[in-house]
């Protein structure tokens, strides 16, 4: 993880802002992990069993790469769904199963 918070902080400076890479789950804890409409839409097309999803849209393009539940996210995140989190007790468990699509990693290009 923090590797991943360097790397997504990094690209859009790197590239002028022209892209970003982000983690994105459906029902986000952080706010910087929530989606926009088409990152959701590749999350539900990765929860539909793809090894990756991409869109082109008329200014961007996207790519996706699911992010697969360990037995460590389990602890936290894991069953019973709605029992409280026992690292952080303010959330409770999503329901999460082992090697379930909890998220995506989302990168957005703009067209120079």
């Amino acid at each position: 993880a923090a590797v991943a918070a360097q790397v997504f902080r990094a690209v859009p400076d790197l590239t002028g802002g022209r892209a970003w890479v982000k983690m994105v789950v459906a029902n986000p804890r952080t706010p910087n992990n929530k989606g926009a409409d088409i990152a959701l839409q590749l999350l539900a097309e990765l929860r539909r069993d793809a090894n990756a999803a991409e869109r082109h849209t008329n200014d961007a393009y996207y790519y996706a790469e699911p992010i697969r539940a360990k037995a460590w996210c389990l602890r936290c995140h894991g069953e019973p769904k709605g029992e409280p989190d026992p690292m952080f007790p303010k959330y409770s468990k999503d329901g999460w199963k082992d090697g379930e699509v909890s998220g995506a990693v989302v990168a957005r290009v703009v067209p120079r």
